[in-house]
Order: C-alpha cells, then sequence, then structure tokens
C-alpha cells in the first residue's frame, strides 16, 4: 500500500535514506547527516508543491519517493521532479518500484505538471533501473556529469 508519509514515519525513512547512500557508490563516500534529511523530509511533508510517498510491507515502511513540482526558470511550465526513490533491495521485485513512480506521476499530473524528471545518480543497477524507467513510459532525457573537487 502507498500512502503520504507523515512526521511519524521520518525516522524510518532516514533509516532508508542511509540504506540508500550506502549502497550507492556515488553517494556513499560523502556521508549522511542524518538530521539534515529529517529537516528536509519534515519540510517535504509540510509542503503542498512537495510531495513524500512511502510503501509499507507488514507494517513496517520498506521504499518511498519524494519530489515536487515546480516552474522551469525559464518559462511557467511546471515539471515534477524527483529527488529520491528507493525500495529496501530485498523487496525490489518491480511492482512495488513501478506502483510508486505510478503513485508519484499521477501528483504531479494533479498538481500541473506537463512533464516529469526522474533520474539514477546513485549507480545502482543502471540497467534495470532504466528498463524500469521505460516500462512506466519515461524516455531518456539528456546526462548527468559530475566532476569531484
Amino acid at each position: 500500500m502507498i500512502e503520504l508519509a507523515t512526521k511519524g514515519d521520518i525516522p524510518r525513512m532516514v533509516q532508508l535514506g542511509y540504506q540508500l547512500v550506502q549502497e550507492s557508490p556515488s553517494y556513499k563516500q560523502h556521508g549522511y547527516n542524518a538530521v539534515k534529511v529529517s529537516h528536509t523530509l519534515a519540510h517535504m511533508i509540510d509542503n503542498p508543491d512537495c510531495v513524500v510517498y512511502v510503501t509499507r510491507h507488514n507494517g513496517e515502511i520498506i521504499g518511498g519517493i519524494a519530489g515536487n513540482v515546480d516552474a522551469r526558470w525559464f518559462n511557467d511550465e511546471l515539471i515534477g521532479y524527483e529527488y529520491a526513490f528507493f525500495v529496501e533491495p530485498g523487496k525490489r521485485n518491480g511492482v512495488i518500484a513501478k506502483n510508486l513512480i505510478n503513485k508519484f506521476t499521477a501528483w504531479c499530473g494533479l498538481k500541473g505538471a506537463s512533464i516529469i524528471i526522474m533520474g539514477l545518480t546513485t549507480e545502482v543497477n543502471p540497467e534495470g533501473t532504466d528498463r524500469l524507467y521505460q516500462h512506466c513510459g519515461f524516455e531518456n532525457y539528456g546526462h548527468l556529469y559530475k566532476m569531484e573537487l
């Protein structure tokens, strides 16, 4: 079941965020600030332009997706942006992830978004994530580059 996150869900989401960072070759070297994550999630839960969804198995949160809808910097077109998307490794069967994506895309549509941008910056299972996004109707949209300083 997918539902809107509440502030009572934040401690578990902070744990899942830590798991995401530890699993990611891109993120784990940069550390994890649980207090900042907690504050960010609380802000998103309170902000009507943001959404945080969670999904549970046997009552425990096993994954979620967070994002917002905002105007492009160069016009008034509304865009949905995914900030974080994670499902516990042992629960990744595709259906859970697909349902989270579908819930997020439906919310973005209700908020007036004309496009949704999701990405993969964790470097975890890029081929599988690419297939999942395409299966959900997404197409490749540009590239991301990084430079460590």
